[in-house]
């Protein structure tokens, strides 16, 4: 029996091999943008929203896939910042950790869902900053903070100290959306599982951006 088990979860896990997503183990294995495979798979051969324009082509190096392969991401705030005002779209900060199971489960069911993956796509900016990220920050960057107790050597410290300072948590994932000047749309928040609750979450940050554009 248990041979039979363990040829089993072997013949389920093979296709991850390949770049393929294996949702039982969402929670578990690191985002999809942490693979080196580039080539099957989700990665690059869904439908991921973008206009194939000029400012696309700008700033698509800067862009990595997330979720199931179809909702791109930025890793850095401030080209985040330059490619949603090119857009004119609201920016959602994704507060995350390569460690973060709840974060994996978030981007592997709500995010790839119909009801909220086009608004990712096509409605928001998105900053995946990592809090553990561990790239070497250059020397003369280096500083102390008391935010996070510690030295900010590292990228991922950046983004504990501004998650910490600006939204008094440390727990992630913590979603918010903001706009080009870095002002909040609406009430941050953390895992949010219900799929309805989110798409209320993105809706009002994006509408209150509307709004503001109107004034």
């Amino acid at each position: 029996m248990f041979a039979f088990l363990s040829l089993t979860f072997a013949i389920y896990l093979l296709p991850g091999m390949f770049g393929a997503p294996i949702k039982l183990l969402s929670g578990i294995a690191p985002p999809t943008t942490y693979s080196e495979d580039k080539f099957l798979f989700n990665h690059g051969g869904l439908d991921n929203g973008l206009v194939k324009d000029e400012i696309t082509a700008k700033y698509r190096e800067h862009m990595h896939e997330s979720g199931d392969g179809s909702v791109m991401v930025f890793h850095d705030l401030e080209i985040a910042k330059a490619y949603a005002k090119e857009r004119n779209l609201p920016i959602m900060l994704d507060f995350t950790g390569y460690a973060c199971q709840n974060c994996r489960k978030m981007e592997t069911t709500v995010w790839a869902d119909e009801r909220i993956k086009s608004t990712l796509q096509t409605r928001l900016v998105i900053a995946s900053l990592y809090v553990d990220d561990h790239e070497p920050l250059p020397e003369s960057e280096h500083r102390y903070s008391e935010a996070i107790g510690g030295n900010v050597k590292e990228v991922g410290n950046i983004w504990a100290e501004l998650q910490i300072t600006r939204y008094k948590s440390f727990q992630q994932p913590l979603y918010a959306i903001i706009d080009h000047d870095g002002n909040d749309l609406v009430q941050s928040v953390g895992y949010t599982p219900d799929i309805n609750v989110f798409k209320q979450f993105l809706e009002t940050g994006i509408e209150n951006f509307n709004k503001n554009k109107k004034k």
